[in-house]
């Protein structure tokens, strides 16, 4: 009798511990949501530029490795003789109305529409930048081949050193159904393993901050606290393998932890863990 009181005493224990564990957050997390989403388009939009960039040769594939064939490398300046630097457009092709929208990339997300790339100078030189801009009427979009966002805005890039760039977005936006996810960021990316011509098996980390409004026009700001690390891998390529950012909402004092590897592994999982006044919840990405 004795054995069988204690026995359902420890199950009852367990069973409490372990709903506390996965305890569903009641209150919304929409801040945490949204700078997840944006964060991801705007770095994968991100690693295409430097792919093309850094390849062997920016007219042509030749050491591309995330472009595919049938996108449209439009050659609009190729000199830097007259002053104004390089530029080129990117054309992924119009949005489908068939699934798979978009065009497959190697690095897995589906894309469409033009990016317009200028380069200030030549690559290799420091404090080389170069901007790359997608605005309303390119219709550039980036997904999961059925879920496709819009992107309007312009990204930044200075190369610092070889392995150094900071990164700059200012107002731009991701277009939702029925709204608009303003965000901007300062921050820094280091290469931390150079898989070869192009990006594509590349490791890189990032760090500094970000900010941005989400779908129900609450502003936030983003630290990260511990370096996101990415490998641009197909299945990789669309989330961080690890980090933690603080995401703080203005007018209030709601704080969200997100990491980016809730089970040590530095797994590609799409899954990461979001805590909100002492809940926690496991969160899968798109």
């Amino acid at each position: 009798m004795n054995k069988l009181l204690t026995t359902s005493i420890l199950f009852a224990f367990l069973l409490t511990a372990c709903t506390e564990a996965v305890v569903e957050l009641q209150e919304d997390i929409h801040s945490a949501e949204d700078n997840l989403l944006v964060e991801k388009l705007f770095y994968s939009t991100f690693d295409i530029v430097d792919d093309l960039i850094s390849s062997n040769e920016i007219y042509t594939y030749e050491g591309s490795t995330l472009l595919p064939s049938d996108v449209k490398i439009i050659n609009v300046d190729s000199t830097f003789n007259d002053g104004d630097g390089l530029e080129v457009i990117l054309d992924f092709g119009r949005l489908g109305k068939e699934l798979p929208l978009g065009t497959l990339c190697p690095d897995g997300i589906y894309r469409s529409g033009k990016l317009h790339i200028k380069i200030k100078g030549e690559y290799i030189l420091p404090d080389n930048v170069i901007n790359c801009s997608f605005a309303y009427a390119d219709e550039f979009y980036s997904g999961n081949g059925e879920t496709m966002n819009q992107l309007v805005g312009n990204i930044a890039v200075t190369r610092i050193s070889p392995l150094r760039h900071k990164i700059e977005v200012h107002d731009a936006f991701v277009k939702l159904a029925d709204t608009e996810l303003l965000w901007s960021c300062e921050r820094e990316i280091e290469l931390k393993h150079d898989a070869g011509s192009g990006a594509y098996g590349d490791t890189y980390e990032v760090t500094g901050t970000a900010s941005g409004t989400n779908r129900l026009n609450i502003r936030y700001h983003v630290s990260i606290d511990e370096a996101l690390i990415k490998t641009l891998e197909k299945g990789c390529a669309r989330v961080f393998k690890s980090g933690i950012v603080t995401i703080e909402e203005e007018d209030n004092d709601k704080l969200f932890r997100v990491d980016y590897d809730p089970y040590d592994n530095s797994a590609c999982d799409q899954t990461v863990l979001i805590e909100v006044n002492g809940k926690r919840s496991i969160y899968t990405l798109d």
